[in-house]
């Protein structure tokens, strides 16, 4: 759903159009999104890192093998090279 578009348009339809209508638009919007993040992380990946878009966003999500600790390690390592917090023992 566009914010330019009459809405009176989408009131002919039966209620399980509009639902599934604004899933669609829902899903598109964060596809947008994850579009302009992976962006960001693209400038930033060489061979050895280089993640494809659709492994990037997977909008069916995955069960991850890593351990809870693994996956904060990551994170605290994405922080860190985004500059969003020091690296343990920085000052």
């Amino acid at each position: 759903m566009h914010q330019y578009y009459d809405f009176q348009f989408v009131l002919t339809f039966d209620l399980e159009e509009i639902k599934n209508m604004l899933i669609e638009a829902f899903r598109v919007e964060q596809e947008k999104k994850a579009w302009d993040l992976y962006q960001i992380n693209y400038s930033r990946m060489d061979k050895d890192n280089f993640v494809p878009f659709d492994k990037f966003y997977n909008p069916g999500g995955t069960e991850s093998d890593k351990t809870e600790d693994e996956i904060l390690t990551e994170v605290r390592d994405m922080l860190v090279n985004f500059n969003f917090v020091r690296k343990e023992g920085d000052k």
